[in-house]
């Protein structure tokens, strides 16, 4: 009987026991999963995954390319040489674009030329001394002309004057004095014309001379701006690569790449991911 009492306080001083012991292993559970709820907004953990990419400038290479078919006549490059934005990388041969400006200058000069004699003669300047080849013959014609005219006026004036006093005399007939009349009539008539038109002439031809250099000027800038073309600059600060080796005197011909330019500027890494590896990223505030 004593045994039997014996057993059954071992048992419930195990039971207690391990009573105890089961709540203190709940209570240091319980308080780290709480300490371990409170820490993890500031555990930062690294994701990392590999994936195919690429290395390349913030600026991309740029293609110096020539725009005509001409000679080239000086290069300022070799491989791999450091040039700055705005520098001459190489001048293409303007000799035709040149004699096709200087030919425009002489027209110009010429037409200003025209322009200051028929100024003159316009004016009604006829003992004028024009400077012009051209225009001295002309003004030598007219003059020679207009003399002409002159006399056959002063001609059929004595004698339209003379068949005036016959005729209030009675001595010619009243038709004869008609046609020394119609006749005088006529001449003063053809000189007024024959002013009136060569005026009118030169006048004309003075218009068309402004308009010629007005468009003769436009015609020299802008081959003056294509003659800019012909000299090919750096577009960026950078390294020449791939030059072709175009040398002074080859030819080239429209879109040919002459080199490239690599940039100077920091180095990006573009590399590309899948959907389930990408995090929405979060700032810290």
């Amino acid at each position: 009987m004593f045994h039997s009492h014996q057993t059954t306080q071992n048992l419930a001083a195990f039971y207690l026991a391990k009573q105890k012991s089961g709540s203190v292993i709940y209570v240091l559970v319980l308080f780290a999963f709480t300490v371990g709820i409170a820490v993890l907004p500031f555990i930062n953990i690294a994701i990392t995954f590999q994936s195919r990419g690429q290395i390349r400038p913030v600026t991309e290479s740029n293609i110096i390319a020539a725009s005509l078919p001409v000679k080239v006549k000086t290069v300022n490059i070799t491989e791999n040489q450091t040039i700055q934005k705005g520098a001459i990388v190489l001048v293409l041969n303007t000799d035709k674009l040149q004699e096709q400006i200087q030919l425009n200058q002489t027209q110009l000069t010429e037409k200003r030329n025209f322009i200051t004699d028929l100024t003159e003669l316009t004016q009604s300047k006829y003992n004028c001394k024009v400077k012009t080849l051209v225009y001295q013959k002309e003004l030598q014609q007219y003059r020679e002309q207009l003399q002409g005219l002159n006399s056959k006026q002063h001609y059929f004036k004595q004698e339209y004057n003379r068949s005036t006093k016959l005729y209030r005399k009675g001595v010619i007939a009243v038709i004869e004095y008609e046609q020394k009349k119609y006749d005088y009539k006529n001449s003063v008539t053809a000189l007024a014309n024959f002013k009136n038109n060569q005026l009118s002439k030169w006048q004309n031809t003075l218009q068309q001379f402004f308009q010629d250099t007005v468009n003769l000027n436009s015609q020299i800038q802008q081959l003056k701006e294509d003659k800019k073309q012909y000299i090919i600059t750096a577009p960026i600060t950078g390294t020449i690569k791939n030059y072709s080796g175009i040398k002074a005197g080859n030819f080239v011909i429209p879109n040919q790449t002459i080199a490239e330019i690599s940039p100077n500027d920091n180095l990006i890494v573009e590399c590309y991911a899948s959907p389930k590896e990408l995090v929405i990223p979060t700032t810290q505030l």
